[in-house]
């Protein structure tokens, strides 16, 4: 709601935008954890930079978005 709320405040000269990442490289995580990931395995922080980057890259008509890096679990 924060990323929402400050696009609406700081447009149309600032454009907010926001990443969401899922579970990402936990060290000693249990298996049960990954198993409610739809794709199967954890994130890596080089995705989540990935993400990040595209953001920064286009995007010039991008606003209020927030792009979940999770593997899904959203979904799930």
């Amino acid at each position: 709601m924060a990323t929402r709320c400050l696009a609406v405040a700081l447009a149309p000269r600032i454009r907010v935008k926001a990443v969401a990442p899922g579970v990402i490289d936990p060290p000693g995580a249990e298996d049960s954890v990954r198993r409610r990931i739809p794709a199967g395995r954890f994130g890596t922080s080089a995705e989540v930079v990935e993400a990040v980057l595209f953001l920064l890259a286009g995007g010039g008509y991008t606003t209020g978005q927030v792009l979940c890096v999770d593997g899904g679990r959203a979904l799930a």
